[in-house]
């Protein structure tokens, strides 16, 4: 597991499986983000969602500038702009 101090009250775990990797994220982390980091790891890679709880979907950049419903701010959707790029960063540091 990796605690994540600078993402606040998300956790991510990191979990080896032979030669595949599962990254656990407590929400919904866009397929592009999930893709990316397989590709600049080069792990096999499962990204399982709703792990660890949920803040709401974990939309990239991107979403925030084409202002897609995900990037809104609910009583249920409390991710923060940036996590996704978070997230992927602190993966692809554990990882390589």
């Amino acid at each position: 597991m990796i605690p994540l101090s600078d993402l606040g009250k998300i956790q991510i775990q990191l979990i080896d499986i032979g030669d595949w990797v599962i990254v656990a994220v407590p929400g919904e982390l866009f397929v592009e983000t999930g893709l990316d980091m397989a590709r600049q790891t080069c792990q096999r890679m499962v990204v399982i969602g709703y792990a660890n709880g949920y803040v709401g979907y974990l939309p990239p950049e991107q979403g925030f500038r084409m202002r897609c419903r995900e990037t809104e701010r609910t009583w249920w959707n409390t991710a923060e702009r940036g996590i996704a790029e978070k997230i992927h960063s602190t993966v692809t540091a554990n990882l390589n």
